[in-house]
């Protein structure tokens, strides 16, 4: 168990799946977190697991150890902005913001204090499924960030899944996978389910076979470290009901789709990581 304190600046879904999973998992006492946001809306949730909530960033900064930046990246300038004082020694900035490079973090730090400091600063992109421990997270750090901050984080974001260190070159790409991946999935989920109903299935068992089909295909892709095509091809028998639905989905550029879609979201992620 964490015996710091973990702070969040921003307490939207995406930080609420982060610091619900630490807490549920018993990785840290909801005590031991500290949220901020302009509103009760999000921070009432936070309030409910135990944590402190406040409508101060800078007690956030002040109180916690690790301070993560969960706000949309569009208002970030108006949090650092909201900050009297950005600690560079003893702190451990997390960002979880899309497209946002850590070099923009640390001349946006250095910028507001006035000051030429080196700040510890890493960047998370995580998905919402950490709240049930099934998450998928990337991270990079700075070069002032000393390993075993860095260790520190990748194991509290293990906690909520798999969680893995990667060059920083590689985080719009990877998060357009991980980060994105699940509401491609959703839709998928969420279209074989309405294709049950369409053949007369209720609704709530369309929609628990169809994701637990999603379920059992990921687990025997890690299990069995076979290829997908290879999986694919076991399923489908000679003439059979499946390969039908394949030639279906091909004929419908699913695979073409699909791709695009992750080309689609990383080259988004690249424009925001060149804005200000």
């Amino acid at each position: 168990m964490f015996s710091g304190i973990i702070g969040f600046i921003g307490a939207g879904n995406m930080a609420q799946a982060i610091a619900f999973g630490l807490i549920d998992a018993g990785a840290i006492p909801g005590k031991n977190v500290i949220a901020s946001a302009p509103s009760m809306n999000n921070l009432k949730k936070f309030k409910e697991k135990g944590a402190t909530v406040t409508n101060d960033n800078n007690q956030v900064i002040n109180t916690a150890d690790i301070i993560f930046l969960s706000v949309k990246p569009q208002y970030l300038d108006t949090a650092i902005n909201s900050l009297n004082n950005i600690p560079h020694e003893t702190k451990l900035y997390v960002s979880i913001l899309a497209g946002i490079r850590l070099e923009t973090l640390q001349e946006k730090f250095q910028l507001q204090c006035n000051s030429k400091s080196s700040y510890k600063i890493i960047r998370v992109l995580p998905n919402t499924a950490v709240l049930v421990g099934a998450g998928c997270s990337v991270m990079a750090a700075n070069a002032s960030t000393p390993e075993e901050d860095v260790s520190l984080v990748k194991s509290l974001m293990s906690v909520g899944g798999t969680c893995e260190l990667i060059p920083e070159n590689l985080i719009n790409s990877c998060s357009a996978v991980c980060g994105s991946g699940p509401a491609f999935i959703f839709m998928a989920i969420e279209a074989l389910a309405d294709g049950a109903v369409l053949r007369g299935v209720p609704r709530d068992l369309a929609l628990k076979l169809a994701a637990k089909a999603v379920e059992g295909a990921g687990k025997l892709v890690l299990s069995t470290e076979k290829h997908p095509g290879k999986l694919k091809d076991e399923v489908c028998s000679p003439g059979g009901t499946t390969i039908v639905g394949v030639h279906k989905l091909e004929e419908s550029r699913l695979r073409f789709g699909l791709m695009d879609a992750v080309r689609a979201t990383a080259e988004r992620a690249d424009q925001l990581s060149l804005m200000k």
